[in-house]
Formats: structure tokens, sequence, C-alpha cells
């Protein structure tokens, strides 16, 4: 399953630097609420995440008789529409970035 070691891989690397770009800006005095505005804030995106990553697991393996290979292939597209989804993001928010 190369897909879910490219995820593991990408999400152990990321989430270090992706707290520190987000918390470097922050007075010191108010750094404990925005710790815990920042765990609140990953929660809801891993939530969200992990339903998008559902409704793009059901809608390619539904009407299919579920076999491993089914099963991989869901995995596979699921994995790879996520990664096409943040790359996305990251394209909105340097935009967005350029802007402000």
């Amino acid at each position: 399953m190369p897909a879910a070691l490219l995820a593991g891989l990408a999400m152990g690397l990321l989430s270090a630097p992706i707290n520190y770009v987000a918390l470097q800006h922050v007075q010191e005095e108010e750094a404990g609420s925005a710790s815990g505005i920042l765990s609140a804030n990953l929660e809801i995106a891993y939530a969200i995440g992990t339903v998008f990553a559902g409704m793009i697991f059901h809608s390619v393996s539904s009407g299919a008789h579920f076999t491993s290979s089914v099963f991989l292939n869901a995995f596979n597209d699921t994995i790879l529409l996520n990664g096409l989804y943040a790359v996305l993001m990251l394209v909105v928010l340097r935009q967005f970035r350029k802007v402000s």
C-alpha cells in the first residue's frame, strides 16, 4: 500500500511545521489560547477530512461486489483525491496570502 505509506509519511513530516507556522506570530500571553484554538480547528479538519475520504471511498466502491481489489482501488483513489485536494488548498492559500 504505497498510498498509505505516502500519506503517513506526509502527515508525520508536516504536522510540526504546520503548528510552528500557525503559532509563530502569537504573543506569549496568548499562546495557550492560540494553541487550544489550533488544536480544536485541527480536530474539526480531521473530522471533515474523514467524511470527505469516506464519501470518495463509498462513491468509488458502491455498486461493485466488494473484493480486496475493489477495496484497494477505492482506497488508492481516496488517497489520490485527498492529495489533489491538499495541493489545491496550498494553491488557494498562496493566492490568498498574495492578496492580503
